[in-house]
């Protein structure tokens, strides 16, 4: 039989947890990287680690809504190398840590891999388990019965990662609801306790906080009906309306790049339209929030709000950071826009660059404003013949407009029952509020294949916004000019009927829908690229490196101001001890030799007899511990001096 002797058990062992470790990580930073375009073509050491880092970005571009220019590199096998590297370094930082009983440090890359894994950018379950099982190997290779610290720390680390594992292997509606739940506790904290607008949720019930009370207040030139655009809902899932999630926006991060990089925002779009065929006379909007929700910015539909872009963010919502705002807004009424189409599709401007800009951005609208959820549809299937869908755009929103009159409009939320609230509101219900008109009117428009989608806020003409003239509504895509709001409440639809049917009876405008045609845009072909030169490579490299320096300094000298602490806090009898301890760790390091006849007898007076010690004694092993720095200090070169102060925290 073969004995391995302990010694060789615990470097076996320690090999066994680096290895495990190390693929475990491995697996974990290659599970970031997208392989489906990737060669077998070699390029440089560097071009491994830009991948990595292009995979950073794009998640971070996913959860943040953010745009992050990718840096250019050759999609090929070079990130194995790097993920290595890095998996490796982890492996062996945990390794440190965890044989010198370092708790924080220990923590360090675990953490890293857990919250990658929570939030999405590692996708790797089995190297999620190996680091794991590295993690608890090492426990019972290194974790001393005193280290009660690195034990606790270590314990709640193991339940984050089989929590993590849990999670990423089997999401759960319950989860999703308790998630959601939280978001909306942060944003009624954070932006409005009682918010007169349900923001797209049709189970809320708003009408109590729609009170007389100063929402907003309008002052403008010229006073016209307008709509205050705040929250815009695109998704619906049976209950409630949601923005697009930023992981499907991350899709057209270069598409939005590009379109901002010309101007062309989808919050201002109609404004711009309206100044590609002649514009028309403007005013000033200035808004004041009183008490509505202070995330969005509340200003008209057909507005241009320079001052208020974030054309880093591919989201169209305006934010406003002061509680004061102001925009230009054109004097016009709605045949103005649809004039604006006809002449958009007649005078040749669809070379321009607006017109380039629209058709790119029109493609994203008719890819993401079509969906109706499977019940709705069938509801809507049962209810609508199939010949209306080969109407005209005029036609349909007429046919929209009139089937909305049969409901009765009230101002509380009925409850409804089933998974789906439309098709409740659809084939059940007698009438609704606002939220449920809009919502209905969306999914019935884009059931007839117009792009649509629910939004809300204020309707005013001007002076004081009640904050009970809160209110939902749908807009619908018209090609060439931009989202327009469509009112189906049937005290309010009389005047919007009118004005489409003599739409549908005009016959220079009965196919403007379908004059304005999308040809694929070559702006949505480009990628948005950063091309880093040597130089900024190596900066970006070293300014990482220099940070994760910084970090490493900046712990040890936690833990060094921390022992010195414990060492004040300790009686005469175990600070003497402690105090000689220190000083011959600096001699050590600092190859200082001072005598210590008198520090060693009194240290072994404190260690080994009954007397008692005071702090007369303690005051003169503190004086040796101060003459032994001074010498250190004294006898280093300047560069020592830096090392024994940032690195050693000798003092």
């Amino acid at each position: 039989m073969i004995r391995i002797d302990r010694k060789k058990q615990k470097r076996l062992c320690e090999a066994v947890i680096v290895l495990a470790m190390t693929v475990g990580s491995l697996l974990s930073f290659l599970s970031a990287v997208d392989t489906a375009d990737c060669t077998n073509t070699f390029s440089s050491p560097w071009n491994g680690l830009l991948q990595l880092e292009n995979a950073f970005l794009l998640f971070l571009t996913r959860k943040t809504g953010r745009i992050h220019l990718l840096f250019a590199c050759v999609q090929n096998r070079d990130y194995i190398f790097a993920a290595s590297a890095l998996s490796l370094v982890f492996a062996l930082i945990f390794w440190y840590a965890v044989r010198e009983k370092k708790a924080v440090v220990s923590c360090l890359p675990g953490l890293c891999l857990v919250l990658g894994h929570g939030l999405g950018l590692f996708r790797s379950v089995p190297g999620l388990l190996l680091f794991l099982c590295g993690f608890l190997l090492s426990l019972t290779q290194r974790v001393g019965t005193k280290s009660f610290l690195l034990r606790a720390l270590s314990l709640t680390l193991s339940v984050a990662l089989v929590c993590a594992v849990v999670f990423a292997a089997k999401p759960s509606a319950p989860n999703e609801r308790i998630i959601a739940s939280l978001r909306r506790t942060v944003h009624s904290l954070r932006y409005e306790k009682n918010d007169p607008l349900p923001e797209g949720d049709l189970r809320r019930d708003t009408t109590s906080a729609q009170t007389d009370d100063a929402a907003l207040r309008v002052q403008m030139q010229t006073p016209q009906s307008v709509y205050l655009r705040g929250f815009v809902g695109d998704i619906f899932d049976g209950v409630r309306w949601t923005a697009l999630d930023n992981a499907i926006l991350s899709e057209y991060a270069d598409l939005f790049y590009w379109l901002h990089e010309y101007d062309f925002y989808s919050s201002t779009q109609t404004m711009y339209a309206l100044q590609a065929v002649g514009g028309s006379e403007t005013q000033s909007v200035q808004v004041t929030n009183l008490s509505a929700c202070k995330r969005y910015a509340f200003l008209p539909t057909v507005c241009r709000a320079d001052d208020l872009l974030r054309p880093e963010y591919i989201r169209e919502t305006l934010f406003a950071k002061e509680e004061t705002y102001t925009a230009q807004m054109p004097l016009y009424d709605k045949a103005a826009l649809f004039a604006a189409q006809r002449k958009l599709a007649q005078n040749g401007s669809a070379d321009g660059m607006y017109m380039q800009c629209e058709r790119a951005y029109a493609q994203f609208v008719y890819a993401t404003a079509l969906d109706v959820p499977d019940s709705t549809a069938q509801a809507l299937e049962r209810q609508i013949q199939d010949e209306v869908k080969s109407e005209g755009l005029a036609d349909k929103i007429c046919f929209v407009l009139d089937w909305f009159r049969q409901y009765t409009h009230t101002k509380t939320a009925q409850p409804f029952s089933g998974s789906d609230a439309a098709a409740w509101f659809l084939e059940q219900a007698e009438g609704g509020n606002d939220a449920m008109f809009a919502t209905a009117s969306v999914l019935m428009l884009r059931y007839l294949g117009i792009p649509a989608r629910y939004a809300e806020g204020y309707i005013t003409e001007g002076g004081t916004v009640k904050r009970s003239d809160a209110h939902a509504w749908a807009e619908y895509y018209l090609d060439g000019i931009g989202w327009i709001p469509l009112e189906t409440l049937p005290e309010l639809t009389r005047t919007e009927r009118t004005f489409y049917e003599q739409r549908a009876d005009d016959a220079q405008s009965t196919s403007e829908q379908s004059q304005i045609q999308r040809p694929q845009s070559s702006l949505q072909q480009e990628t948005a690229v950063y091309t880093p030169s040597y130089g900024a490579v190596f900066a970006g490299t070293g300014g990482a490196a220099l940070l994760v320096l910084a970090a490493v300094l900046l712990l040890r000298r936690l833990l060094f101001r921390k022992r010195q602490r414990t060492i004040r806090a300790m009686n005469p009898k175990e600070r003497i001890p402690a105090l000689f301890s220190y000083a011959a760790y600096v001699q050590e390091k600092s190859d200082v030799s001072l005598p210590d006849t008198e520090a060693q007898t009194l240290r072994q007076e404190a260690l080994f007899s009954d007397h008692t010690m005071t702090q007369a004694h303690v005051n003169r092993m503190e004086d040796y511990v101060q003459q032994t720095v001074a010498q250190c200090k004294q006898s280093a070169k300047p560069l020592q001096k830096l090392r024994h102060r940032f690195w050693d925290c000798l003092y």
